[in-house]
């Protein structure tokens, strides 16, 4: 398979050579991968996708479904108003999210007709409906098993997960992404936005949360590191033997990392942080 260079400027493809790619080594006209713009790999001409590409969002589902079994660990580590508690949790059952907004369309047409809401409020009405997370991976591929099971008729009884759905669009990849009819970018996209979304979270997590310089330090003349977060212990083991699980940011401390006997708890860092910026703002007055 021949691969060619996308010429942003240009707006074509071009050889290795820095030829425009208009037919193949055969003499045949190309036809390249309509999956990415900047993709340019060489495709048959009934084909829209690359093989590639396939591979690439295969590889994405696969690593969504080992990131999400990581998900609650982090969220144990995290706390609960992290986003990895977030992606830990149950998402919306994409049918019923469907479902509410079928409903909510129709009873604004049904009001704007009757002459109570004008078709611009029905419209800004519907528009404020928050749309499914696509980075949740429950929400993203729960929404994707419905939609692809309801075009290619493919009922099931089975309960929708992260591990079923990704199995399923999985099996499915080859045919959707050649069919004219589905939105092949759209959902290659939300896929890989959604894996790389969830690397970040555990990734931040790995790394500590640092803040301000310390205070004392600063006071003191000292040379200032800045404070690092600690979380405060929430898990939901009702064997823990901790005293005391945090439900909010109650229970964080912020820590000198030169000397741990600087530390404060995350009302009196926050408190020490707004009159730091008061103070900065009437300077600068």
């Amino acid at each position: 398979m021949t691969t060619c260079r996308y010429d942003r400027d240009l707006e074509q493809h071009l050889t290795p050579d820095g030829e425009p790619c208009t037919h193949d080594e055969y003499g045949d006209p190309t036809k390249h991968c309509t999956a990415r713009t900047n993709c340019g790999q060489h495709i048959g001409h009934n084909d829209l996708t690359c093989a590639r590409c396939v591979g690439r969002t295969r590889n994405d589902i696969k690593r969504i479904v080992d990131l999400a079994a990581l998900m609650l660990p982090a969220a144990l580590a995290g706390g609960v108003n992290s986003e990895a508690a977030n992606l830990a949790a149950p998402g919306a059952e994409p049918a019923k999210w469907a479902g509410r907004r079928l409903a909510m369309s129709r009873h604004l047409t049904a009001w704007m007709r009757l002459g109570r809401i004008t078709e611009e409020q029905a419209t800004h009405a519907l528009a404020a409906m928050p749309d499914d997370d696509d980075r949740h991976p429950y929400n993203l591929l729960g929404h994707w098993d419905m939609a692809i099971r309801e075009d290619y008729q493919h009922p099931s009884n089975k309960r929708v997960t992260v591990a079923n759905a990704a199995d399923y669009l999985i099996n499915q990849l080859a045919r959707i992404a050649q069919d004219e009819g589905q939105d092949w970018p759209l959902f290659a996209g939300q896929i890989r936005k959604c894996r790389r979304h969830m690397e970040s979270v555990l990734a931040t997590l790995v790394r500590p949360e640092r803040g301000a310089p310390c205070p004392a330090c600063v006071e003191n003349g000292d040379k200032a590191p800045r404070l690092v977060r600690k979380y405060g212990h929430w898990c939901t083991d009702d064997h823990c033997r901790e005293p005391q699980h945090y439900t909010d940011d109650s229970g964080d401390t912020w820590t000198c990392g030169a000397n741990r006997e600087h530390r404060w708890t995350h009302a009196d860092y926050a408190k020490w942080i707004e009159t730091r910026r008061a103070t900065t703002a009437r300077s600068n007055a």
